[in-house]
């Protein structure tokens, strides 16, 4: 027998290996109330079945607000994972670049303008990437010492927005707005 069990969430937003988060989270939004189908195929056959998720009956949500709520941990979680990509972008650009300077100090080729272009660049990235996640933290206590970056706030948006069963505050929209606004500044710089 076999057996799958939904916790039904949607997939986590991508995650930057071994950073340290503080008070965010990469899990993806739970789904809303109402009729879904699951299909399992199995050797070219395939059969469907319909199921309900339903709310809980002590809290008088709409599904309007909840579908809100929704979109909204969707767009975060979307963000969360755009923030995080452009960030081991940076990460492996910078070790592709300390990669070549490697080897072309082991090959004894030369080129002083090649070095510094690349190590300005490397420098240039590691400011961009300084902006968009805490590089210092490498333990759960250091966000004490280190404040958190805009990866993290973003991300600490899902707690804010999933805590009730609710219709999404005019504020948390602001502040993803805001937090967005300055992480694509970053997102530009040369």
């Amino acid at each position: 027998m076999n057996r799958f069990v939904w916790n039904m969430r949607y997939p986590d937003a991508k995650k930057v290996p071994n950073a340290v988060m503080w008070g965010g989270t990469h899990i993806g939004p739970k789904a809303v109330p109402g009729q879904y189908k699951v299909k399992m195929t199995v050797d070219g056959k395939s059969q469907t079945q319909t199921f309900n998720i339903l709310k809980d009956p002590r809290v008088s949500t709409t599904q309007s607000d909840f579908q809100d709520q929704f979109d909204l941990l969707m767009d975060i979680r979307n963000r969360t994972t755009e923030i995080n990509e452009k960030i081991l972008t940076i990460r492996s650009i910078k070790d592709q670049i300390n990669t070549l300077t490697s080897l072309m100090k082991e090959s004894g080729f030369k080129n002083e303008n090649l070095t510094k272009a690349g190590k300005e660049l490397v420098k240039s990235l590691s400011t961009i990437e300084e902006e968009l996640i805490q590089v210092k933290s490498k333990s759960r206590q250091d966000p004490l010492n280190y404040p958190i970056k805009l990866d993290n706030k973003i991300a600490a948006l899902v707690r804010v927005v999933s805590s009730v069963d609710a219709k999404p505050t005019a504020q948390s929209y602001d502040v993803l707005e805001d937090l967005v606004s300055q992480a694509q500044v970053h997102y530009k710089k040369n």
